[in-house]
């Protein structure tokens, strides 16, 4: 038998306004991002999209900690679906024959044609009949965690490096191509720096002026 060129694993697609609604509390990510990722298993990949505007950095940073990879995107009308459903063709097109979505978005049931689609939908709830619910080869009911925080919350580590992406839009992001570095830490940093810099230039004037007095003092025999 030929060496298989395809690849085997599965996605598992995160629509985060879908999944944990709209500006998310840190708690919200930390248990129940993790409980649609056990739910989901056996995946080779978590991807999420959000628009930027709707998540705070904190949270963010705790998605990629937990291994997703991050796709922020603007405010536009099913804007994280479009960016979603582009990262799942492109692994179809790398032979990905399984895919795992927490979204009730009918626009996500074209995904059948690629190989088996899964649906995550949250126990306590009744999502409307929609076409992503009649396109699924399986829908899985996944229990509500509770909102407090595990005491080990720290995920193993991922096999790949989480990513955060930047999807154009009109307005550009100020996290900007710094994934790794919030914006508005870098902003703050500047303007610490900034005041910092000036402080020492103005005390090394004064150093250097109260020494030119003295020594002016001194020699005029005072």
């Amino acid at each position: 038998m030929g060496k298989s060129t395809g690849y085997d694993g599965a996605v598992l697609l995160l629509d985060l306004e879908s999944c944990l609604g709209a500006q998310p509390k840190l708690q919200t990510v930390r248990t129940k991002v993790p409980a649609l990722m056990a739910a989901a298993q056996p995946v080779e990949r978590v991807v999420a999209a959000c628009a930027s505007s709707r998540i705070e950095l904190d949270r963010r940073a705790e998605l990629i900690r937990l291994g997703v990879d991050l796709h922020l995107v603007g405010d536009e009308r099913d804007a994280a679906d479009i960016a979603l459903l582009q990262v799942a063709e492109a692994w179809a097109g790398k032979g990905c024959r399984r895919f795992v979505v927490a979204s009730s978005d009918g626009r996500f049931a074209r995904l059948a044609q690629f190989g088996r689609l899964e649906v995550l939908v949250w126990e306590s709830k009744s999502p409307p009949l929609s076409k992503v619910l009649k396109a699924a080869g399986q829908v899985r009911r996944v229990p509500v965690p509770g909102t407090r925080i595990p005491v080990q919350s720290s995920p193993a580590k991922p096999a790949h490096q989480p990513l955060l992406t930047i999807v154009p839009d009109g307005s550009r992001d100020p996290v900007g191509e710094r994934p790794g570095v919030p914006g508005r830490m870098l902003g703050d940093w500047s303007s610490k720096a900034a005041v910092t810099f000036a402080a020492g230039v103005l005390f090394g004037a004064g150093s250097a002026f109260g020494s030119a007095m003295v020594n002016r003092a001194v020699n005029r025999g005072i």
